[in-house]
């Protein structure tokens, strides 16, 4: 029986390494759909729910004026493309959502990651 349930662990554990790989995979290839201009702009709903989220969660007096402006689509594009030049060890995923955070607040436009 103890076996069994070392097995299970492993097995359950396992899962998430997995997901957070899939989804650094389908940010970078919807990154690279944007940079290309291979696909629209429509399929792009993860990226887009990103910013989306990261504009609400920041205060109107901290958003940069691109934020205010609600260019989803332009800062979509400065994010996917300065995520190819400033690649970390965190994963595309984190890389994405740190440039959005750059992107549309002033406070983090300053800051560098640290990796």
């Amino acid at each position: 029986m103890n076996i069994l349930s070392t097995l299970l662990m492993i097995i359950a554990l396992s899962a998430p390494i997995h997901a957070i790989n899939n989804i650094d995979k389908t940010v970078k290839k919807e990154c690279k759909d944007i940079t290309n201009d291979s696909k629209p702009m429509l399929t792009n709903t993860y990226l887009k729910g990103i910013i989306e989220g990261i504009n609400y969660a920041i205060p109107y007096s901290d958003a940069t004026e691109l934020a205010k402006s609600g260019a989803t689509k332009s800062i979509m594009e400065m994010a996917c493309k300065n995520v190819f030049e400033n690649r970390t060890v965190h994963g595309f995923d984190s890389d994405y959502k740190w440039q959005v955070m750059k992107l549309t607040s002033k406070k983090h436009s300053k800051m560098k990651q640290q990796f």
